[in-house]
């Protein structure tokens, strides 16, 4: 996409938005932001072990097997926060 150009949020998107807005409290809008983004790591994480194992092109399998040290540190991060809220 071009630089500065807006893109449309769909319907989950959307919903995290508001739940977010809708946090009665800064502790509270920690707590489901940091939930949101362990529950997407977690996604993120088994979206490429599946390409890595299953993918039908050897370069992203490549790509994905290179990337999964990075996201699993970050999930892993992103749990651990998660845990202690």
């Amino acid at each position: 996409t071009e630089p500065g150009r807006r893109v449309a949020v769909g319907p989950e998107g959307q919903a995290k938005i508001e739940r977010l807005r809708q946090a009665p409290t800064a502790r509270s809008f920690d707590r489901t932001y940091v939930a949101q983004q362990a529950r997407s790591d977690s996604r993120t994480l088994a979206l490429y072990q599946g390409y890595a194992r299953n993918g039908d092109n050897a370069q992203g399998r490549q790509f994905a097997n290179e990337a999964l040290p990075y996201i699993a540190s970050e999930h892993g991060q992103s749990a651990v926060l998660d845990q202690r809220y």
